[in-house]
């Protein structure tokens, strides 16, 4: 299983077209090309890559076994025909990830409604960074727990959005549910920033028959302002579907990481 953040941004290239580092409407997927505002058609795009991406990324075995996770940034051009060209492998943390993003990118190819500017559609160059997440949004296993509460159910609980998948689909789009949840919500504190506090807050809680998200409490964490946003932002998570045991539902204690990693600008 693996977790997967899409952005989609600009970069510089040169070829011999025309290309641009920006234009007036990005290159997007097809039924979103009908979206005027600039941040919906990035959204829509954003949701219908991710949709491709999951159906053809596999985590490498090498990384698996290895437990490693990492971004694989992929930079190409979507040209005026809707071809991906010019990919290049612009960050790879090894152990196959970026093989493995550059091969699901690749199949985007001529899926893409090409961007626009100054009035004709235009060659734009484009990025994605793909993470690769290992599972820890897992069964605690906890010394002592509650007796109607349970760690390991038939059926775990289900972000929102998800409800309607198989078992082993819902696991998958949960990963991907939360890792797009935390991109668009999570800040990283002014405090943390000046004093470069990095690291992983983990938050252990419980799903409860309605799936509300209850309970939570800190058993990790790193301090300036990062464990305090990590609770805030997992407060905030709308309602889950809750975990089935014996076809009823249950009370379940997971646990969910919160990476704070300074970058670059």
């Amino acid at each position: 299983m693996f977790g997967l953040i899409l952005l989609i941004s600009a970069g510089v290239s040169a070829q011999e077209d025309k290309v641009w580092p920006m234009a007036e409407y990005m290159p997007c997927m097809p039924g979103c090309e009908s979206r005027k505002d600039r941040n919906e058609r990035r959204d829509c795009t954003k949701e219908k890559v991710s949709e491709h991406l999951i159906a053809s990324l596999k985590y490498p075995a090498e990384a698996k076994k290895a437990g490693e996770e990492g971004v694989a940034v992929i930079s190409f051009v979507v040209r005026k025909n809707g071809e991906v060209t010019d990919l290049v492998i612009d960050e790879d943390p090894g152990f196959g990830m970026g093989a493995a993003a550059m091969k699901a990118v690749k199949k985007l190819n001529k899926l893409w409604v090409p961007g626009e500017h100054l009035g004709e559609a235009a060659s734009v160059q484009m990025k994605i960074p793909v993470h690769f997440v290992l599972p820890e949004v897992e069964e605690v296993q906890s010394a002592a727990p509650a007796s109607d509460v349970y760690t390991v159910v038939d059926e775990m609980p289900v972000f929102k959005g998800c409800e309607d998948k198989s078992v082993a689909e819902s696991r998958q789009c949960t990963f991907e549910k939360i890792m797009e949840y935390t991109d668009e919500n999570l800040k990283y504190p002014e405090e943390a920033k000046t004093a470069k506090v990095e690291g992983t807050v983990r938050i252990k809680f419980v799903i409860n028959e309605d799936g509300m998200l209850t309970s939570p409490m800190i058993v990790e964490g790193i301090g300036g302002g990062c464990d305090e946003e990590a609770l805030r932002v997992l407060n905030s998570m709308p309602p889950w579907k809750a975990g089935i045991q014996d076809g009823k539902a249950v009370k379940v204690e997971m646990e969910l990481p919160f990476r704070f990693k300074l970058r670059g600008e």
